[in-house]
C-alpha cells in the first residue's frame, strides 16, 4: 500500500509567538471580500505563519491569503486585554481534534490561564458546547463559554498569544500533540487499578452515520459476518467520548472501517488497531497519530479495488463491497494474524485454515516504510511478541540492533534454530520485512507456527546431516540464530555446518553461553561430559581473528575453514554475534 502526504514526528515543542497590534480579520462567508481574508495579521498586513492553517503533502494555506486588503490603521474595533489564539472552530469530530485543538496544548502550558480565547467562525461558542465531545474535551481542559470570543469585524489586538499548531495535515505532527490528548484522555476517562483489557476484537462501524466523505453502501453484511464470528460490532457516533476512549483504552485489538474513529486513539498512549480502507492509498493523517502516539497499526484494503458509484446527496463517495462475506472472512484471518503476531494467541480461531489472504496490507507503526512511520526497534518488537530475547528478559535485542540493522530491508532469508512457542520468529518476521523466516526444531508441534513468511522445518541441530540438507534446500541465510538446546556439541556442530551457508555480510548468532558455566542450572546436562565449551571455542576463534591466521602448529580444519572468512566477533552477556565476511 501507499500513502498520500508527510508523515514528520517532531520531538522538540512548538513554536509560541506573541504578537503586538495583531489584526484580526473575521469570518463572514465565501461570497463576502472580509470573508476570503479571514485571518490573523501583522500590523503590515502580512499573515502571522503561527496563525495560518496550511496543509501538505506541498504545505499551503487553507483560507488566509498571505496579505490582506484591509489597511490595519484603519480598525475600529480595539481588543486591549492579552488573548490567546486557537484558530478555526469545526464541528467535525477529525477536524475538531485536528485544526480546533492543535494549539491549545499551549493554552494548557500558560500561567495566566484565564486569558480570552480567540476564535474564527461563524457560530458563537455556546454552539459548540452543545455538542458532547466539544463540550467534554473542553471542560476537561477547565473551559467554559466565557472563556471564548471572535469578532464580527476588523480588530486590532494589542498583545496575543499565537503557538504554532502541533499537528499540520497530511505533514506533521509534534510529539506535544500525543502528549497533550493523553493528558485529556487521563481526565475525560482515567485509567484505574481495575481497568480490564479484553482480548476480544471489537470493530468500528460506520453504518449508523448518515453523511461523510466515504462509506461501504453495503458495510452492514460485512459487518453481520464479522459479528457472528463473536467480533463486537459498535458504532463509535452512538456512544459518548468517554465509552469510546474507554474502548481504546480496554481492548487489545481495534479494529474497524478507515476514518476519524481512529483518531481517538491519541487519548490513549501506544495503541494497537487494525484499519479497513477502501484502496490501496493511505491519507497520512492517521499515520501522524500513529507516529506521535506510538501506536501500532496495520491498514488493509481489498486485493481488487472496491467499485465507486460517486458522489450523491449525503456521501461524497459510495464504494461498494463485491463480495462482503468473502471480504469478512478474510478480515477475519487478518484479525487473528495480527493479534498473533500481537499475543501469540488467536480470539477467531477458526478462520486461521483460510487457503490464502486476499487482503492488501502494510503496518503504519512498526516497519520501515520511506519517510513515512515511527519504526519500533528489535527489543521493541520483541517485547510486543514476547520472546524471552528483549529487554525483559535476556536483553540481547539491542545488541543485535545494532548490528543486524543494516539488512534489515535488504535480508530474504533467515534461519532460527529453536522454535519453541513461535515468538521468535514472529519477531523476525516483523523486523525483516522482506525475509523468509524457517525456523529448525524436533518437535511437531512448532509446524503449527508455519504461516505466511514463516516456515517451520523439522530437523535436529545434532545431525549434521540434517543441517547441511536444510542449507541445501533453504539457504544461503542472512542470520543464523543458534537457540537450540545449548548442549555444547550441537552448539559448536551448528556453526561449524551452517556458516558456509552465511551470506557475505551476514551474520551468525548463538544464544545462552551461559550453559558454559559450572554456576548455571543444568550445566552437566549442556555439558554432555566434554571440558572444552562453545566459549572456549569462540574464544580460540576470536584470538585467530585478532591474531590474522591460524598458527600451523594449532591447525584445526574447523578453525581454518571458517577464520578467512571471519570479519568480526562481537560478544555480550549470554550470546555472540558473529559477521561473515
Amino acid at each position: 500500500m501507499s500513502f498520500h502526504g508527510r508523515v514528520n514526528l517532531f520531538e522538540t515543542q512548538p513554536r509560541i509567538a506573541v504578537e503586538h497590534n495583531a489584526l484580526y480579520m473575521p469570518t463572514h462567508g465565501a461570497d463576502n471580500s472580509q470573508g476570503r481574508a479571514a485571518g490573523l495579521y501583522d500590523v503590515k498586513g502580512k499573515l502571522i505563519l503561527e496563525a495560518a492553517r496550511f496543509r501538505g503533502p506541498e504545505p499551503h494555506s487553507i483560507g488566509s491569503p498571505f496579505s490582506t486588503w484591509f489597511d490595519p490603521k484603519r480598525a475600529k474595533n480595539i481588543w486591549s486585554e492579552p488573548a490567546f489564539y486557537m484558530g478555526q472552530f469545526a464541528k467535525h469530530y477529525g477536524h475538531f481534534l485536528v485544526d480546533s485543538l492543535c494549539r491549545l496544548w499551549a493554552y494548557q502550558k500558560n500561567e495566566s490561564r484565564k486569558i480570552k480565547i480567540i476564535y474564527h467562525g461563524t457560530e458563537m461558542a455556546s454552539e459548540f458546547f452543545k455538542i458532547d465531545y466539544m463540550r467534554n474535551i473542553l471542560n476537561a481542559m477547565g473551559l467554559a463559554e466565557v472563556d471564548f470570543i471572535k469578532f464580527d469585524e476588523p480588530t486590532l489586538i494589542s498583545k496575543i498569544i499565537v503557538p504554532e499548531p502541533a499537528f499540520e495535515e497530511l505533514s506533521y505532527v509534534y510529539k506535544e500533540f500525543a502528549t497533550f490528548f493523553n493528558s485529556l484522555g487521563n481526565i475525560i476517562a482515567p485509567a484505574d487499578e481495575n481497568t480490564i483489557v479484553s482480548d476480544r476484537p471489537i470493530y468500528l462501524t460506520k453504518i449508523n452515520i448518515k453523511s461523510g466523505i466515504s462509506h461501504f453502501v453495503n458495510e452492514d453484511e460485512f459487518a453481520n459476518v464479522l459479528s457472528n464470528a463473536g467480533v463486537e460490532v459498535i458504532s463509535p457516533e452512538l456512544l459518548s467520548l468517554e465509552e469510546q476512549i474507554k474502548i481504546f483504552r480496554t481492548r487489545s485489538v481495534i479494529t474497524g472501517l478507515t476514518g476519524s474513529a481512529f483518531h481517538t486513539s491519541i487519548f490513549v498512549p501506544r495503541r494497537n488497531y487494525l484499519c479497513l480502507n477502501y484502496h490501496d492509498t493511505i491519507w497520512s493523517n492517521q499515520l501522524l497519530f500513529d507516529r506521535a502516539n506510538e501506536n501500532v497499526g496495520f491498514h488493509v484494503c481489498p486485493d481488487n479495488d472496491s467499485p465507486n458509484s460517486g458522489t450523491d446527496a449525503n456521501f461524497g463517495n459510495n464504494f461498494h463491497i463485491e463480495n462482503p462475506k468473502k471480504l469478512a472472512e478474510e478480515f477475519l484471518r487478518a484479525i487473528d494474524d495480527f493479534q498473533f503476531w500481537l499475543t501469540g494467541t488467536q480470539y477467531v480461531s477458526s478462520y486461521r485454515n483460510i487457503p490464502q489472504l486476499q487482503l492488501r496490507g502494510s503496518p503504519t507503526g512498526h516497519q520501515p516504510q520511506p519517510e513515512s512511520v515511527h519504526e519500533l526497534s528489535l527489543d521493541e518488537i520483541g517485547k510486543l511478541t514476547g520472546t524471552d530475547k528483549s529487554s525483559k528478559a535476556h536483553g540481547y535485542l539491542k545488541f543485535y540492533d545494532r548490528f543486524v540493522r543494516e539488512i534489515r530491508v535488504s535480508a530474504d532469508k533467515v534461519l532460527e534454530i529453536g522454535v519453541l512457542n513461535g515468538q521468535s520468529l514472529q519477531m523476525w518476521g516483523t523486523y525483516f520485512t522482506n525475509a523468509t523466516i524457517v525456523g529448525l526444531d524436533i518437535n511437531p508441534e512448532t509446524l503449527k507456527y508455519s504461516k505466511g513468511r514463516l516456515k517451520v522445518i523439522m530437523a535436529d541441530q545434532s545431525r549434521s546431516a540434517d543441517l547441511e540438507a536444510v542449507a541445501e534446500e533453504h539457504g544461503p541465510f542472512d542470520l543464523i540464530v543458534d537457540d537450540g538446546s545449548h548442549i555444547w556439541e550441537h552448539q559448536m556442530n551448528s556453526f561449524t555446518s551452517l556458516f558456509e551457508s552465511v551470506k557475505s555480510g551476514g551474520f551468525y548468532i548463538i544464544e545462552d553461553l551461559q550453559v558454559c558455566f559450572p554456576e548455571i542450572v543444568g550445566y552437566e546436562h549442556y555439558r554432555q561430559g566434554r571440558d572444552f565449551s562453545t566459549v572456549n571455542f569462540l574464544e580460540k576463534l576470536s584470538n585467530y581473528v585478532v591474531r590474522g591466521c591460524v598458527p600451523e602448529s594449532e591447525v584445526d580444519v574447523r578453525y581454518g575453514a571458517i577464520m578467512p572468512k571471519l570479519e568480526f566477533v562481537a560478544f555480550h552477556y549470554g550470546t555472540v554475534l558473529l559477521k561473515k565476511k
